[in-house]
């Protein structure tokens, strides 16, 4: 089709079906002039090796890939939230927004290997604005972003990141950055923590932002 956006939606409606036959034609499709098809077309290779993990009543709000546990292969940090009954209504309902860690075993088959139902927050504490800034991923490593304003011109954010642990096989809070400041960058406030001092060992299954301080093993 010669428009880009019909080439677009076409791409989305293929990888929410998930159909393994639409994988060839999709791939295809990297090699399109127009960087916004690119772009949905690698969206919609992800969603359908996705599929089996975003569960009944969810959609997927955010994914990144990487090497997360350093043994050569694309692994994924998933984020489901809630969605209406209606597939094009992907407005947020309330209830826990799950994080999961999808790790690609021998054979190149992804597996889920961690949840965490607290780091991005129940959508019922957003009141009416979402915070939940997005995850970055890099080889061992990954970090959960926040942020947001309370309406008075301060503005706030969070950035929690984690590595992986080989002696342990998990993934461990090794920085916690919590910013409070004025949009005018006056009266900032930057608070930076770190593990052994303001906390132990925690794991990111474990971790819930309103209480991770001084808990975990030393």
């Amino acid at each position: 089709n010669e428009s880009p956006r019909t080439r677009q939606g076409a791409a989305l409606a293929l990888g929410r079906l998930g159909d393994p036959r639409a994988a060839a034609p999709l791939t295809a499709c990297l090699k399109d002039q127009d960087e916004a098809v690119r772009s949905q077309v690698e969206r919609a290779l992800k969603e359908m090796e996705l599929k089996p993990f975003i569960e009944k009543g969810t959609h997927m709000l955010d994914v990144a890939s990487a090497d997360l546990n350093g043994d050569g292969t694309t692994d994924y940090i998933l984020v489901l939230e809630n969605q209406w009954q209606k597939p094009e209504e992907l407005r947020i309902e309330e209830g826990p927004r799950p994080l999961l860690i999808l790790l690609r075993d021998a054979v190149g088959r992804l597996k889920s290997v961690k949840r965490n139902d607290k780091m991005i927050g129940s959508t019922e504490t957003l009141e009416g604005a979402d915070d939940f800034g997005g995850v970055e991923a890099g080889v061992k490593t990954f970090t959960v972003h926040h942020g947001g304003s309370y309406g008075n011109g301060q503005a706030w954010s969070t950035a929690y990141t984690f590595n992986y642990s080989r002696i342990d096989k998990t993934w461990q809070l090794v920085k916690a950055e919590e910013y409070r400041g004025q949009r005018s960058n006056e009266e900032e406030i930057n608070e930076v923590y770190t593990p052994p001092k303001d906390y132990g060992k925690i794991d990111i299954a474990d971790f819930d932002p309103a209480t991770y301080l001084w808990k975990g093993e030393r």
